[in-house]
């Protein structure tokens, strides 16, 4: 069952890199399919009392951190159409990332995958060609060696007690 889930949920990640990069959208299917088996996939790691206290830090840091996003870019940089930053899709791909690490690393990876994010997408020069950045198609491409090195044990797990402060 666990090697299932892992199959799908690296095959949602690829489906969701091709989607991103080459329509600049993703499905929502592919984004609630995703959150389903991160979210169960956590599940095989820690009890359901502590992934929903991982969840709730998580999406209480996403909220904080959108929070101040939106006041930021409201009353100092004065932009109206707030959706025209970052699109809905990257948002809930970050919300389904929450299902699936602890607090620490959800937020070590969260911070690391936008650095090399921005960088991948100055390195390819993609403000040129479009104005968006496919952050949910950049962000499935560095979850995606996280899941293989989970799976073949090379650390103990996203959500266990090895990554846990």
């Amino acid at each position: 069952m666990l090697e299932l889930i892992y199959i799908v949920t690296l095959a949602l990640l690829v489906a969701i890199v091709y989607q991103d990069f080459k329509e600049r959208l993703v499905s929502a299917y592919l984004l609630v399919a995703l959150a389903v088996v991160l979210g169960l996939l956590s599940l095989q790691y820690v009890q359901v009392q502590q992934w929903v206290y991982h969840v709730a830090i998580n999406m209480a840091f996403i909220l904080l951190q959108g929070l101040i996003l939106v006041l930021y870019f409201r009353f100092v940089r004065g932009v109206k159409d707030l959706g025209a930053l970052m699109g809905l899709g990257d948002i809930i791909f970050i919300g389904a990332m929450a299902l699936f690490f602890a607090p620490v690393p959800f937020i070590l990876f969260y911070l690391i995958s936008l650095v090399v994010t921005l960088m991948g997408a100055l390195i390819m020069a993609l403000p040129k060609q479009n104005k968006t950045i496919p952050l949910a198609g950049f962000m499935a491409i560095q979850l995606t060696p996280v899941l293989v090195m989970q799976y073949s044990k090379v650390f103990y797990s996203s959500t266990g007690d090895f990554l846990q402060i």
